[in-house]
């Protein structure tokens, strides 16, 4: 018979910056970083050969300003988008969630609804200081605190992130 791994997490406001933070910063920019840079490299590579080879000035500088609005767009989701993932959280959270994580995945439950999160839809997991950060997609991901977590479910996201 298998043991009740059902617990309360805690969910302070560093905790959730924190995780946040890791989603952005080390899940998406790690997955999609190189992307970006690649092209911004290609796209300003390109307008400075059509501007060598004489392109019309005009449609360059609006595609050079569409570029630059682009990188500045994507640096201010790297700095701001956390802080916004982490209020959201914080003001939606409910503070009778229970969690338990198990061979089958994540069951939380809360005062109106409830979640049953599988293994396979899990993407990535990531272990942080304080949590375990499980990502579903580039827009969702789920919190496992460690504080309060029984061991025997720390050791199965363990070896799950060994699994890859």
């Amino acid at each position: 018979m298998e043991a009740d791994t059902t617990f309360n997490p805690i969910f302070s406001p560093e905790l959730v910056q924190d995780a946040s933070r890791a989603f952005v910063r080390r899940y998406l920019a790690g997955r999609y970083g190189a992307l970006l840079a690649g092209s911004t490299v290609v796209n300003v590579a390109g307008i400075a050969l059509a501007y060598w080879l004489g392109a019309d000035t005009v449609p360059l500088a609006v595609f050079g300003v569409l570029v630059a609005l682009c990188v500045a767009y994507f640096v201010s989701f790297y700095i701001l988008r956390p802080a916004r993932l982490a209020a959201r959280m914080l003001r939606t959270h409910d503070p009778k969630l229970s969690l338990r994580v198990d061979a089958q995945g994540i069951l939380a439950q809360g005062e109106k609804q409830q979640a049953h999160i599988e293994w396979p839809s899990v993407k990535s997991i990531l272990e942080l200081h304080h949590c375990f950060l499980l990502v579903l997609s580039s827009v969702t991901f789920v919190i496992v605190p460690k504080v309060g977590l029984p061991a025997e479910s720390a050791d199965l996201l363990r070896r799950r992130i060994a699994k890859g």
